[in-house]
């Protein structure tokens, strides 16, 4: 037989991580001699989110690019969310995988808090294995907007990379900076499609 128990409501905070645990006692009233199966487990459940959030500066929502990639990866979103950069440079590496939630009326904005790509830098010295500063690998429905992207190796500089099951990326007002280094090669490109 299967009996439906309601636990009640709960509003859980984002950016915050949640482990379940579920288990019975005494079945039916008398002791469970398997106990073994009794228990199951979810961990690293998200909240998803919706709004305006901040990187960077006094108190922000995220410390880093990579930071809130990591939140957006696990939750998602629930309603559109804007993501409002402060100014200053950030050297990282940032992949965006397929963010649950993501569709053409829930999209995802990341953009420099004043509108000016000059006061928001986000740059990485990659290498060969990871040669690029920003990935989408599946993302749908993203823009970035009015932010200097920059690969700062002489070599190994895709400044963005797009997998092909990444759609609706949008890419506006940024300043995209390669290696000028004199050298051709694939892994030195502003915008690489694979």
């Amino acid at each position: 037989d299967t009996v439906s128990v309601v636990l009640g409501n709960y509003n859980f905070d984002e950016i915050v991580n949640y482990n379940f645990t579920a288990f019975t006692d005494n079945p039916n009233g008398t002791t469970d001699n398997l106990a073994l199966n009794d228990t199951t487990e979810i961990n690293n459940v998200v909240a998803a989110l919706s709004g305006i959030y901040t990187i960077g500066g006094v108190s922000p929502d995220f410390p880093t690019f990579d930071s809130s990639a990591y939140w957006l990866n696990l939750g998602g979103l629930i309603a559109p969310v804007t993501v409002n950069i402060r100014d200053g440079i950030y050297t990282e590496q940032v992949s965006f995988g397929e963010i649950p939630g993501t569709d053409t009326l829930t999209q995802l904005v990341f953009q420099s808090e004043n509108q000016d790509s000059s006061l928001v830098s986000l740059q990485y010295n990659a290498n060969s294995t990871n040669p690029h500063t920003l990935k989408f690998a599946g993302a749908d429905w993203t823009t970035f907007r009015h932010i200097t992207i920059e690969g700062l190796n002489s070599y190994y500089a895709r400044v963005v990379v797009l997998d092909s099951a990444s759609t609706h990326i949008t890419l506006q007002n940024n300043e995209l900076i390669s290696s000028t280094f004199n050298y051709n090669s694939a892994y030195r490109t502003a915008i690489y499609n694979y």
